[in-house]
């Protein structure tokens, strides 16, 4: 697109806008650089409100081009419209009168004109004295028609008086300082674009660097230790996981504690048989049937978790967010590993495998939450994992709690929904000390 071009675009949408002087500026421009575009005329003589002005407009534009149409017929019907000014009545011219020939003069004589008397000077005006002949004056050749800069500088002369005409000195004033813009703003594009080309290059050698350090990244992920981790080192335990909020949290575990609970959890994992008081009898009103399954509550302790565990709560900020919060860590680090059996572990060696089955995870999940300042009603179920609420078998432990204000039945090995038994659970409740 030319510039007059876009000249004229800008014009049409001022003046569709109401803002005919502005549009009036650029159109004569464009009219400027292309005095016979028909679409810039036309939109010319739109910026003008009165009659006589657009009158004006449509000769300068007939002077371009002649014998328009459009222009031809309004033209002709604004000066049928607009009054004429009375011609002034015809004055009688004299008629002249006819000079009467001149008379002959007498012949005198030296003697007589002698004796005449002298007449002063300055009262008749002496005649004046007859052009002696000249010879003929050649006439000039006629100039050549080839064009020169001298020429082509005299018509554009010629152009520009013409257009002043039409325009009004105000008019050239506005053509000229919307040129004068149309440069500056041709130069502050020229800029723009310096600094859209510097920009770019700067963004190219900004994204090879980010390229670079994702591959950096990446191999470090392959050596780094992230979270969800257990790391033993120096009789010092910590367990790092990540919270419900992205947030990196380390908690700081005394070895001791781990290693009484190693040897504690061996010795009654050992001595099972012997020991009564680690077994239950489940009766099911369903099948008749009655199960002895390990006395899974007496594995739940809270005692490792005391120095970490009031924290989150109050951080937590609400029951529910704290119950989550401790879900989302146990699903971290505590894989399901199997159904149900007769090896359970207390919390601090589940941390410690990093895994477990589900009676594990319960009693980890159990603990954690019995640590919390409250005095919530929290208990493991037995319970049929395929019929939740017509249990048919023993094969699977989640775990209860009461609030006071809300009942929870959540799945420990479950990464995705915490609390799945949307129906109710019917199965074997045992209170966690």
């Amino acid at each position: 697109m030319s510039v007059a071009s876009e000249l004229i675009a800008r014009a049409a949408e001022l003046s569709r806008a109401g803002r005919k002087g502005e549009a009036r500026g650029l159109l004569q421009e464009a009219l400027l650089q292309e005095p016979a575009n028909e679409r810039a005329w036309l939109w010319y003589v739109d910026t003008f409100q009165t009659a006589e002005e657009r009158i004006k407009a449509l000769r300068g534009m007939l002077t371009f081009l002649p014998n328009h149409p459009t222009a031809t017929r309004a033209l002709a019907a604004l000066e049928a419209q607009s009054p004429r000014p009375a011609a002034p009545p015809p004055t009688t011219a004299p008629v002249p009168v006819a000079a009467p020939p001149p008379a002959a003069r007498p012949t005198l004589s030296p003697e007589v004109l002698a004796a005449l008397p002298k007449k002063k000077a300055g009262s008749v005006p002496a005649a004046p004295p007859r052009p002696s002949p000249r010879a003929a004056i050649p006439t000039p050749a006629a100039p050549s028609r080839a064009w020169t800069p001298t020429n082509g500088a005299m018509i554009a002369l010629l152009l520009l008086t013409l257009l002043a005409f039409i325009f009004g000195g105000v008019g050239l004033i506005q053509a000229i300082s919307a040129r004068s813009q149309l440069v500056d703003l041709q130069q502050a594009n020229t800029s723009l674009n310096a600094q859209v080309l510097t920009l770019t290059s700067q963004l190219t050698d900004e994204r090879s660097r980010t390229q670079a350090l994702q591959t950096e990244l990446t191999d470090l992920k392959k050596t780094a230790l992230l979270p969800p981790y257990i790391s033993i080192a120096n009789r010092s335990m910590q367990i790092a996981f990540v919270t419900t909020q992205a947030k990196n949290e380390i908690w700081d575990v005394s070895f001791d504690a781990l290693e009484y609970e190693l040897q504690r959890g061996a010795y009654v994992r050992y001595n099972l048989d012997g020991d009564s008081s680690m077994w239950l009898i489940l009766n099911n009103e369903y099948t008749g049937e009655s199960y002895r399954v390990v006395n899974m509550p007496a594995f739940v302790d809270p005692s490792s978790f005391d120095q970490v565990i009031p924290d989150l709560y109050s951080e937590a900020g609400s029951d529910d967010a704290f119950i989550r919060e401790v879900w989302n860590i146990v699903t971290q680090l505590a894989t399901y590993s199997g159904d149900i059996g007769e090896t359970p572990r207390y919390p601090l060696e589940t941390f410690l495998a990093g895994g477990g089955d589900c009676e594990d995870t319960s009693i980890l999940f159990a603990s954690m939450i019995r640590a919390a300042p409250v005095s919530w009603d929290v208990e493991l179920i037995f319970m049929d994992i395929d019929n939740p609420t017509h249990p048919l078998d023993v094969n699977h432990v989640i775990v209860y709690i009461n609030t006071g204000s809300r009942e929870y039945r959540i799945e420990t090995t479950e990464h995705k929904v915490m609390e799945p038994y949307t129906d109710g659970v019917n199965g074997w409740y045992f209170k966690v000390p």
